[in-house]
């Protein structure tokens, strides 16, 4: 999405939100370690697709998830007619539920 009045979170933004929520408990590092560890797991299961040959859904929250799909070499067509072949990979994608999205909405308009 390309906006110049885009408003983008990243990581560390977040990390310092968390850890602010949680000052004396959590500190940054902390927060940090276990962000991490959690992108890591997701990325290991969602990497599995590839070596079971099967979807796999990964709920991040309560009405969002991200799945991965492993499509096998194969060969396509290309608009000029020529057959290429294109490798493995995984295709992912993100979904969210209309109940996530209704309380989403709920909340940005109270």
């Amino acid at each position: 999405m390309r906006s110049k009045n885009l408003i983008s979170y990243n990581q560390t933004d977040l990390i310092h939100e968390i850890a602010a929520d949680y000052t004396g408990q959590y500190d940054r590092d902390d927060v940090r370690n276990i962000l991490e560890s959690y992108e890591n797991h997701i990325r290991e299961h969602l990497c599995e697709s590839a070596d079971l040959k099967k979807p796999i859904v990964v709920k991040l929250f309560s009405g969002l998830q991200i799945s991965s799909r492993f499509i096998p070499e194969h060969i396509t067509n290309t608009p000029f007619g020529n057959n290429v072949g294109v490798s493995d990979k995984i295709r992912v994608t993100a979904r969210t539920s209309r109940h996530f999205t209704r309380k989403l909405n709920e909340q940005a308009f109270e």
